[in-house]
Formats: C-alpha cells, structure tokens, sequence
C-alpha cells in the first residue's frame, strides 16, 4: 500500500498519544479490517541533500586543498567538531546519529573551517540550482 503515513506518539503510562492531526481519520478509513501496529523509538532526521553537499563538495575542496585523503578530512572534521568534551575515543565519533541541526552546525563549522584555510566553498543553493 503506497502512501500509508507515518505518526508521531508520546508513551505516557501505557498508552500513546499521537501527535498531529489525521490519525483519527486514518484509523477510521481502516474501520473492520486487520492492521499491523510497529512502535518503535523515533527516528532522528537528517537530511541526505547536506549529507551530499558536504561529501560532494565541502570535502572534495578540503581534500584538494591539504592534500589529505577524503577520509583522513572527514576524521579530521569530526575530531574538530562533533568530539564532545570528555570522548574517550574518536571511534566513538557518528554524525549518522545527529539530528539535523546538528548535522547544519556540523557543515557551516566545515565551511567555516575552509574559509580559514582560504578555500573557498560554493553555497549549497549554487550547488543545486
């Protein structure tokens, strides 16, 4: 079935409240049939376009710019802007797990990081338009 929504709850004492508008709607367009029920933990949302703009194109001018690999870079930037103080270990170290506006944070500190380095990085509405 395409389309089907997905909605947002709270648990509060066993029992869930559903966020947002339209689930009463949906359950009611469901009368008499049988329906699979997953409850999970809320997913963080990152966006997979400044995933893209900072693999395509802040670390690729990085890259050209010190002459490290791409991976090198990436742990680099990492080390320098998602360490939280008190990490023991930079294998530690996940941006998939951020949300998005740590995920923004993380990209401008990089282009802001270019600029120091006189590299500079194209705006992401350049990129894509």
């Amino acid at each position: 079935m395409a389309g089907v929504p997905i909605f947002t709850a709270v648990v509060r004492r066993g029992a869930l409240q559903v966020d947002g508008r339209g689930y009463q709607q949906w359950l009611e367009s469901l009368e008499g049939r049988r329906v699979e029920i997953v409850v999970r933990k809320r997913r963080k949302k990152r966006s997979l376009q400044c995933e893209r703009y900072y693999r395509g194109v802040i670390l690729p001018a990085l890259v050209e710019a010190t002459g490290y690999t791409a991976a090198e870079m990436h742990y680099l930037m990492k080390a320098l802007f998602l360490q939280p103080f008190g990490m023991e270990s930079m294998a530690d170290l996940d941006w998939r797990d951020d949300t998005m506006e740590q995920q923004l944070r993380f990209v401008e500190s990089c282009i802001w990081f270019a600029a120091w380095l006189d590299v500079i990085i194209p705006p992401a509405n350049r990129v894509w338009a």
